[in-house]
């Protein structure tokens, strides 16, 4: 549907549109039968319904009849028998919703300043010039400038409601979009803590017939009692109103935590028979959006669902500047989930949406058995969130 045909849709349910012709147009049809019973002048009858027509074309929404409509009502009042207060009920009419339609100061006053000189010149030029007096023009002129500024008052009014009507909505809007930031960010925050620290814990209690070290209980004691306070921040956030999502990451990253945060994975991975190592360039102190930290510890998970003990193997490598993080990651995959393993697939696209909100892309694809992971994230005072 076009603009022009809303904005006339939106014009004929105006009520102020509605009443104000309908009233208007109801006195004038009266009026007019009145007035045929004392005349049979022609050229009144005709000017009547050119009047009433451009007064009922003015529901089309067209600036150009209401001036019209207003032009013609001025002429008739002196060239023609036509009552006086049917005229004025055009006038008054037209004039007020031209001061509620046209919003431009000083196109909008010139209709009627133009109203009123023509009232005036016509009353002079059928009466003479003589007969004009002070009276006469302040009453032509109240009679032009009362339903224009009464159109203005409404249109100020209704403007005020409008933005108050905005604001209400852009307040609501705010609101369910950081609500669905808050559950993308409590979903991100259930399947890291469940599917990925508890991943490892089931890797490494898989076998019954082989004995844990003491060092292997503290990695699952550490990974259980991590995945535990992840959940415990997720269902305080989902019973209150406190925002605990930022105890999950810190609140400024730095290329020291993905260097700290790989390094610890490489341990964990490589004490159950993985083989590989996170190669990663940038000065420690840059800054990070914590995005980055989020995707490296879903893809060291990823490892672990799909790369089997045969060719457990991976490669990251990291580069980190001061614009944003290029994160490249592969791995041997064998086209299913590893055994004991719960499968995955909403992990990753996760964090996926969460990156390309900050202006960022992950990209993935599997090339001849091989996994390839490439993503940009920029850093936090690039990201442009969407």
């Amino acid at each position: 549907m076009s603009t022009t045909t809303e904005q006339t849709q939106r014009w004929n349910r105006d009520p102020l549109v509605l009443w104000s012709l309908g009233v208007a147009v109801l006195l004038y049809c009266v009026c007019s039968v009145i007035d045929t019973f004392w005349t049979n002048d022609p050229w009144s009858i005709t000017l009547s319904a050119i009047i009433l027509t451009l007064t009922l074309l003015i529901l089309t929404g067209k600036k150009t009849f209401i001036v019209l409509s207003v032009v013609a009502s001025c002429v008739a009042d002196e060239l023609s028998n036509i009552a006086g207060l049917e005229i004025i009920c055009i006038l008054f009419s037209a004039l007020l919703i031209w001061g509620y339609i046209e919003k431009k100061i000083a196109q909008s006053l010139a209709l009627p300043l133009v109203a009123f000189a023509l009232l005036e010149f016509f009353y002079c030029f059928r009466h003479g010039w003589r007969d004009s007096n002070l009276n006469g023009v302040i009453l032509y002129l109240l009679l032009c400038l009362i339903p224009w500024i009464v159109g203005k008052l409404i249109l100020r009014k209704n403007t005020e409601k409008e933005v108050i009507r905005l604001q209400m909505e852009l307040h609501a809007t705010e609101q369910a979009l950081a609500q669905k930031n808050r559950d993308a960010e409590l979903a991100k925050m259930l399947h890291d803590s469940i599917t990925n620290d508890l991943s490892l814990v089931m890797l490494m209690t898989d076998d019954p017939e082989e004995a844990l070290t003491s060092e292997d209980v503290t990695r699952i004691h550490g990974l259980s009692g991590e995945a535990l306070r992840k959940v415990h921040v997720a269902i305080r956030s989902l019973t209150d109103d406190s925002d605990d999502s930022d105890a999950l990451t810190p609140a400024t990253c730095t290329c020291a935590n993905i260097r700290n945060l790989c390094r610890e994975n490489d341990s964990q991975l490589a004490a159950i028979g993985y083989q590989g190592s996170a190669v990663i360039s940038g000065d420690d102190s840059t800054v990070v959006s914590h995005e980055c930290l989020d995707l490296v510890q879903e893809l060291y998970a990823n490892i672990l669902r799909h790369a089997t003990a045969e060719n457990a193997t991976y490669d990251f490598a990291i580069k980190a500047t001061p614009k944003g993080v290029r994160i490249m990651q592969s791995n041997e995959c064998s086209g299913h989930d590893r055994k004991g393993i719960a499968p995955g697939g909403s992990g990753l696209l996760l964090h996926a949406k969460a990156i390309d909100a900050l202006g960022g892309t992950v990209k993935t694809s599997i090339v001849d058995g091989l996994w390839i992971a490439n993503a940009w994230i920029p850093a936090p005072h690039k990201a442009t969130r969407s």
